[in-house]
């Protein structure tokens, strides 16, 4: 307590002298001013000077006033153009942000395009690798047993083992034929200028042992016997099998005609 205190005491003893020291400064600028002030009333009164003469009047024929004439002018001028070129920047400038945005539009447009297009192509070479794969196993496929079922006549009695077996074999041909021409039909259309080929096309160009059921479409159509429209994978060479099977998901052919369809 008497340490607080003792620094109360410090800090109110210099405040007083502060305060002192500014009082005793406010009492000599007052004493200061009075001494002027009495100076100035005792002092003999002077009038002050006058202002200095205003300058001339320019004459009419003054070569002044047509050069300020000829720089308010070009002031005016050049603040006319100063204007325009200001026009001009900012109509620069929505036209720079109009093509800044139609870039960033474009941009857009063509990476969606690269996705597009790298995304075909990858299709297209999944589909190409199916179709060698597709041609691969029609080359391998055993040209024997399908030229034996093609040639066959229809079973009159119940099929045998040996029969289903080759009737089976035919069956996988005819869908692996089916599956070439899909796959070659969705490649064409994906891209035309490089693989126009059709199904059909590709079917005709097999060899005859690997396609047992190719037969003339339109000639074969007008000429063959009256019933279901004939499809050119699916159908056989035998008239009396020659309506659409399973494997189409079309009409199916009459029992009696061809009993391994059941």
């Amino acid at each position: 307590l008497k340490s607080v205190n003792k620094q109360w005491h410090e800090f109110w003893s210099s405040q007083k002298a502060r305060h002192e020291k500014m009082n005793e400064d406010r009492d000599r600028q007052l004493a200061e001013l009075r001494n002027q002030l009495a100076q100035a009333r005792s002092a003999p009164r002077v009038a002050p000077p006058l202002p200095p003469p205003p300058p001339p009047l320019p004459q009419p024929n003054d070569p002044t006033d047509s050069l300020i004439s000829d720089t308010t002018e070009a002031m005016r001028r050049l603040e006319r153009e100063r204007t325009r070129l200001a026009d001009e920047l900012a109509r620069a400038n929505r036209e720079l942000e109009g093509l800044r945005q139609e870039n960033e539009v474009l941009q857009a447009q063509a990476a969606l395009y690269q996705e597009d297009f790298a995304r075909e192509r990858a299709d297209r070479e999944s589909a190409q690798a199916r179709l060698a794969e597709l041609r691969d196993q029609l080359g391998e496929a055993p040209a024997a047993a399908a030229g034996a079922v093609a040639a066959a006549p229809a079973p009159v009695g119940p099929p045998g083992p040996a029969d289903r077996r080759a009737f089976m074999q035919q069956r996988q041909m005819q869908q692996q034929q089916q599956l070439l021409a899909t796959t070659v039909g969705a490649d064409n259309r994906r891209n035309n200028s490089n693989n126009n080929d059709s199904a059909s096309a590709i079917c005709d160009q097999l060899p005859e042992s690997h396609n047992p059921v190719r037969r003339p479409g339109a000639a074969a159509a007008a000429t063959g016997p009256a019933g279901p429209w004939k499809c050119e994978a699916c159908t056989l060479e035998n008239p009396a099998t020659a309506h659409h099977c399973s494997v189409c998901d079309r009409a199916k052919p009459y029992p009696a005609q061809n009993p391994y369809l059941l």
